[in-house]
């Protein structure tokens, strides 16, 4: 469900609880009408969502391009709940110059669909399309399969380590949660994984340069010991 991450799954369970798709751009999936009455960030999202899967420069980001919609719509709508974007980290000058260049132009797409009073200066909306692309979260059930994405800027602020003292997981709707999983003494840093953990060295640390454009120097990664002690991770594969 778009609005409360339910999973809908089978057709009979679809029926039985009148699951509502938004008509006009078949991209919102709602388990029930008062998901579809509650979610008023879709109407400010919608018309956009219908011009964007034409255009060649957002059509292969449409699901990542929503989550930038809503926030648009939050800029205007909720001026306090927005700001707490301006506080992340976008990283935009350390990404690929490939990817820097893509973020612009789907910048300079947006922004062409917007209205005069909404538009902003491409730089500014590229930022903010990074600063979301760096700082989502992988909202997933309780067996661990996708449900969505989600932005959720305090927990943004937990730093990354692969061998982390908290994790993240996920309650009905969507709410996020940080556990500890060990005892955490008063003064230390909380820290929670950005990455797969089971994982060697080199490609944990390739996939946050690749994604979160950092390189991780937690001890795990740079204790020659440690390093070792990672290394069979390169030699199984689960089937």
């Amino acid at each position: 469900c778009t609005r409360c991450f339910r999973r809908i799954r089978e057709e009979g369970e679809r029926r039985k609880n009148a699951v509502v798709t938004c008509e006009s751009c078949r991209g919102a999936v709602y388990c029930g009408v008062r998901c579809r009455e509650d979610d008023d960030a879709h109407a400010g999202e919608c018309a956009l969502v219908q011009r964007a899967v034409t255009d060649p420069r957002l059509r292969s980001a449409t699901r990542g391009l929503r989550m930038f919609l809503r926030l648009l719509y939050l800029r205007a709508a909720h001026p306090h709940r927005f700001e707490a974007l301006g506080a992340l980290q976008s990283h935009l000058a350390h990404l690929p110059p490939a990817q820097q260049a893509r973020l612009r132009g789907m910048a300079g797409a947006v922004n062409s669909m917007l209205p005069p009073p909404a538009q902003m200066p491409v730089e500014a909306l590229a930022d903010m399309m990074s600063k979301v692309h760096t700082n989502l979260h992988g909202v997933v059930d309780a067996a661990g399969r996708a449900l969505g994405s989600g932005l959720y800027p305090a927990a943004a602020m937990f730093n990354h380590s692969c061998a982390p003292n908290a994790v993240v997981s996920f309650a009905r709707g969507g709410r996020l949660r940080v556990r500890a999983i060990v005892l955490i003494a008063e003064g230390d840093e909380v820290c929670i994984a950005y990455t797969e953990l089971y994982a060697a060295a080199a490609a944990r640390r390739a996939a946050l340069e690749s994604k979160k454009a950092f390189l991780c120097t937690c001890t795990r990664c740079t204790d020659p010991v440690a390093v070792r002690h990672d290394l069979p991770l390169e030699g199984w594969a689960c089937e």
